[in-house]
């Protein structure tokens, strides 16, 4: 197993907080942002995306439900006080139309999105999906074009650089365009 370091010191305890239904006091520190704050937050689950585990939660200070990146926690605190899970609570289903560890809001509508990859990316992609929606549209002799359904985000976008020139965006324009548009910043740099 990968060593994961968020998940070597907040780990347990959320889950034990989780089992118990006990509120914790995190401190939180988000990226880009030199002040921590204290949020009171309902551990409902947990997710791991690329090596990092995330809290999703109720934050009482926000009345609402949010994702805390482990890593970004600087203390915990299990509380004595209690909270129920919502009857209704799907984590599944919460995080089916997005990519990682990203909320999508009721109104974000799913995309279809085509790509093509070529020679043996073509095998890399039907034994390891992008996304669970995954499909093969067309399938050619040495390429095969698949299908995804989400509501792209910024790491839908990292994650489409990673493959570089092995992939290309088919459909529709607007995610050509933005991958495009993010190869072509990161050329710059090496210019």
């Amino acid at each position: 197993l990968e060593n994961i370091p968020s998940g070597q010191i907040y780990l347990t305890p959320v889950i034990s907080a989780m089992t118990e239904q006990k509120i914790v006091l995190i401190t939180y520190r988000k990226y880009g942002n030199s002040v921590t704050e204290a949020l009171h937050v309902h551990p409902y689950a947990v997710k791991e995306f690329q090596s990092r585990w995330y809290l999703l939660g109720m934050c009482e200070e926000r009345n609402a439900l949010r994702l805390y990146g482990l890593d970004r926690i600087h203390s915990l605190e299990i509380t004595d006080g209690k909270f129920k899970m919502p009857a209704d609570f799907d984590v599944k289903g919460i995080f089916y139309n997005s990519f990682g560890p990203y909320l999508t809001s009721q109104d974000s509508v799913p995309v279809k999105i085509l790509f093509r990859a070529k020679g043996k990316d073509v095998s890399y992609f039907k034994d390891l999906p992008l996304h669970h929606t995954q499909e093969i549209e067309k399938e050619e002799p040495d390429s095969a074009v698949f299908s995804i359904n989400l509501v792209p985000n910024d790491n839908f976008y990292m994650e489409l650089c990673r493959y570089g020139a092995r992939i290309e965006i088919l459909s529709p324009e607007s995610v050509r365009e933005r991958t495009a548009y993010e190869h072509s910043q990161a050329l710059k740099i090496y210019q």
